[in-house]
């Protein structure tokens, strides 16, 4: 799994709420704007945060005999992570209806990771799906029931559907980039 270090240090949640407490920036004068800027933000961190969970336990694993817990935690902070981006995902959308920040980033963001959500939406649609799934036959002999990391290590695949980590990294990285962007966001005050 490619690492995140340098997105760890400061959690965008911390650096928004600094922002928003002592320069007055990633505010909206909407009730509705600043909750979903702030559920995005939240939400990312989460993400970033269990991909690093996910990442560490999978390192430990590598080097560990005691391979089925590690693995599993592994695979427990992948499942989250992949969830926290789908709803990031939605938020995004509802951010970007509303025409928070910069529109012409928002749609560059848009198309670049349009491609590499499909995976991400497939992926966490089978994990939260995979009773149904069952039931309905849909997952063919040898196929994972869980999240199954690749021998190489550069994927994750579940009941036909996969990821790679190379796109799980550039989503997180461009939503990353802008909630940055969010938190330095600030709506023009009208004087009444």
């Amino acid at each position: 799994m490619p690492d995140l270090a340098d997105l760890a240090p400061v959690p965008v949640i911390s650096y928004y709420m600094l922002k928003f407490t002592f320069h007055g920036t990633g505010t909206s004068n909407s009730r509705v704007h600043l909750a979903y800027i702030t559920s995005f933000i939240r939400i990312l961190d989460k993400a970033i945060c269990e991909y690093h969970q996910s990442r560490k336990q999978l390192q430990a694993y590598i080097e560990s005999a005691n391979k089925t817990i590690l693995i599993m935690k592994a695979v427990s902070h992948l499942e989250t992570c992949v969830h926290s981006l789908r709803r990031c995902l939605h938020l995004f959308e509802r951010i970007k209806q509303l025409c928070i920040g910069d529109s012409g980033k928002q749609r560059l963001l848009r198309r670049v990771i349009q491609s590499k959500l499909r995976s991400v939406r497939d992926v966490r649609d089978a994990i939260e799906h995979m009773d149904e799934l069952i039931a309905k036959n849909e997952v063919a002999a040898g196929q994972p029931i869980a999240l199954m990391i690749s021998e190489v290590g550069d994927r994750a695949s579940i009941a036909g559907r996969e990821i790679l980590f190379s796109d799980l990294v550039s989503i997180i990285r461009k939503f990353h980039a802008f909630a940055v962007q969010l938190c330095d966001y600030a709506e023009p005050v009208v004087n009444p």
